[in-house]
């Protein structure tokens, strides 16, 4: 049921709406807190798996401790509660999904950091046999300072205003702002109050957004390969670093065991439909998306808000295109597709696309000396060089969009409308974990065939440049 009519008159506010914020920010700081403290040792579990493997396997491991924080999080929490043989919730339960997803993504950064910037550092720690911990609290620390507190409120923000953790095991306590105002609409109906809220929720999104720039610290570009890297190795912290990739594949190996048998019952034609067609509608907006950027190499005001904003907010964008109307399979997987596509590319693009974009900008100034027309400088120089980034983007947003369970409960009116996650999501609510988990390879084949569709555009794209 849609109303026509919201009325924001007298605004109403929930007692609850206080306790809820605190819980929010309890679990976010401690969240961010444990993220950043892990991932800082695990940064030197990083270089001893550098000292002790070959250069391929070191970059295979680098690449598998990306994966926690790109995996959707409804996979993440079947993982756990497979391997576990409990679902944990409340507080621990999101502050453990929170730090699993990143703390591998926090040693990888402070490790390319330190490769980049603290050469010098190291060499000079090396030479007056300075201890592993002095050199982390009076070089890293204090030099990367900076560094860490973009790390820090850019973790808390991401923390703070989450959607799908805290859902799925934050309780009511823990839930979240944004679950908070998504229950007020889908289960209590409350649309004056939720609209109240959304709107709050997006003016602190914008106000704290202006706050959220990356550091550009100072330092050399030495790379600490010219120094002995074992000084910095932390055999110890190998195991810690590399703990959410073996939690990830323990998990995966243990399902497809509990999954092979059930091979005829994984999941229903609608939620194989609906995943295949929201990631690869996602993904083909998010590209065209990026392609329509490149073209315009980002109007200045347009880069600033896309970089401004952190994240746009689940529940806000959902409710708007909520408020759109209309009715039937097609418009909900259309709304479906468009909202996800608005809450990922702002991240994706301050991720990775923005700097890429950057690196071009000379390039681009010497062709316009020589009169190159706009076009010919879009074709032969722009797109050859960002579609790999654009196909990766793209690819990563329909992996995600795979994964959502959030928006589709939120948007689909149709009962034909449903995903393998949703489903998913249903089953977990249910306490039945076991058949949630024959749903995961399911999920897992679909996301890999979308992401790697968008590769093979990259792929073919590149083959036609050269030739």
């Amino acid at each position: 049921y849609l109303p026509y009519f919201v009325s924001l008159a007298e605004p109403v506010w929930d007692p609850f709406f206080v306790e809820v914020c605190k819980g929010a920010l309890a679990q976010s700081l401690l969240s961010t807190g444990l993220t950043l403290f892990l991932g800082t040792l695990g940064t030197f579990g990083v270089f001893a798996a550098r000292e002790k493997l070959s250069e391929k396997m070191f970059q295979l491991f680098q690449l598998s401790l990306f994966i926690p924080s790109f995996i959707p999080p409804i996979i993440v929490v079947v993982l756990g509660a497979k391997i576990l043989g409990f679902l944990p919730t409340e507080l621990a339960g999101v502050v453990f999904f929170h730090t699993l997803m990143n703390m591998g993504l926090v040693s990888l950064l402070l490790y390319r950091l330190i490769e980049r910037k603290a050469g010098n550092w190291v060499r000079d720690a090396q030479v007056y046999g300075v201890p592993l911990w002095r050199f982390l609290i009076f070089y890293i620390l204090k030099e990367f300072r900076f560094h860490y507190r973009w790390w820090g409120f850019y973790f808390f923000i991401l923390y703070f205003f989450s959607f799908s953790i805290p859902f799925l095991v934050g309780g009511s306590l823990y839930g979240g702002i944004e679950v908070f105002i998504y229950e007020k609409v889908l289960f209590l109906g409350q649309w004056s109050e939720a609209l109240q809220y959304s709107l709050l929720l997006f003016v602190v999104f914008l106000m704290i957004s202006r706050f959220v720039r990356e550091p550009h610290g100072r330092g050399q570009n030495t790379l600490i390969k010219s120094c002995d890297g074992s000084y910095l190795q932390a055999t110890s912290m190998l195991a810690l670093v590399a703990f959410p990739v073996v939690f990830i594949f323990t998990g995966l190996f243990t399902s497809f065991l509990s999954s092979v048998s059930y091979i005829g019952v994984l999941g229903t034609i609608q939620g194989f439909r609906g995943s295949l067609l929201m990631g690869l509608g996602v993904g083909l907006v998010v590209l065209f998306l990026l392609s329509i950027l490149t073209f315009s190499f980002v109007i200045e005001s347009m880069e600033r808000i896309l970089l401004a904003l952190v994240h746009p907010g689940w529940v806000f964008v959902g409710f708007a295109f909520l408020l759109l109307g209309g009715r039937g399979e097609g418009v909900d997987y259309l709304k479906i597709i468009l909202s996800l596509s608005i809450v990922y590319l702002p991240f994706l693009y301050r991720l990775h696309f923005s700097q890429r974009l950057h690196d071009l900008k000379q390039q681009v100034n010497v062709a316009r000396t020589f009169g190159t027309s706009w076009w010919k400088i879009y074709c032969q120089l722009l797109w050859p060089q960002c579609i790999p980034a654009m196909a990766l983007i793209s690819g990563v947003a329909g992996l995600w969009a795979c994964g959502d369970f959030a928006l589709t409960g939120l948007l689909s009116q149709s009962a034909e409308v449903t995903t393998l996650a949703f489903e998913m999501k249903t089953l977990l609510s249910n306490y039945r974990i076991e058949q949630a988990i024959l749903l995961l390879w399911p999920l897992l084949l679909t996301s890999s065939v979308v992401f790697f569709a968008f590769q093979g555009i990259s792929y073919v794209s590149g083959k036609k440049a050269l030739s």
